[in-house]
């Protein structure tokens, strides 16, 4: 009998030793929680929703000092006409273009040529996170007579973009 009771206090004692152990994991672990710099994080703001395109439009008048290479569409003329747009259009500011109409000037043929080659070159700029994306659409190439042979006609319908459409 007294081999039983010497068991079960052995028994006992590895018992409360385990119960210890797990306590000061349970303690440690609490302590590592509690000790963690937290941060709130926030969602990301949602995507914002296309609401339509606004009734007024930005014309800008834009001379190339290389048409050629525009039409061409060299390095040189693509750069130099993307840079006369930006300085006429001004910075982005939030605004993302919606629908672009684009008019070359001096003969028809060359006309619609520039014209062309300038769509090509806003096509370009769509990358760097300027007005025009994926979702702006360009009108056909059109041709102004009044235009001389270097000069390119845009105009520019923004997007009315909104968290919420309301009608």
């Amino acid at each position: 009998m007294s081999k039983t009771v010497h068991r079960r206090t052995h028994d006992i004692f590895s018992l409360a030793g385990w119960l210890f152990a797990d306590l000061l994991l349970v303690l440690t672990l609490v302590f590592l929680v509690s000790a963690a710099p937290w941060q709130q994080v926030n969602p990301p703001p949602p995507p914002p929703l296309i609401c339509g395109v606004e009734q007024h439009y930005q014309k800008v008048f834009v001379s190339t000092s290389d048409p050629s290479g525009l039409i061409s569409h060299t390095s040189r003329g693509v750069r130099t006409f993307q840079n006369g747009l930006r300085n006429k259009l001004g910075p982005a500011k939030g605004k993302v273009a919606g629908l672009v109409e684009v008019f070359g000037g001096g003969s028809v043929t060359h006309g619609v040529a520039l014209a062309t080659g300038a769509i090509g070159a806003m096509k370009q700029m769509r990358t760097s996170g300027y007005i025009f994306t994926s979702k702006t659409a360009y009108f056909r190439p059109l041709w102004n007579g009044q235009l001389s042979d270097n000069t390119v006609e845009v105009d520019v319908f923004y997007l009315i973009l909104a968290t919420s459409c309301k009608s």
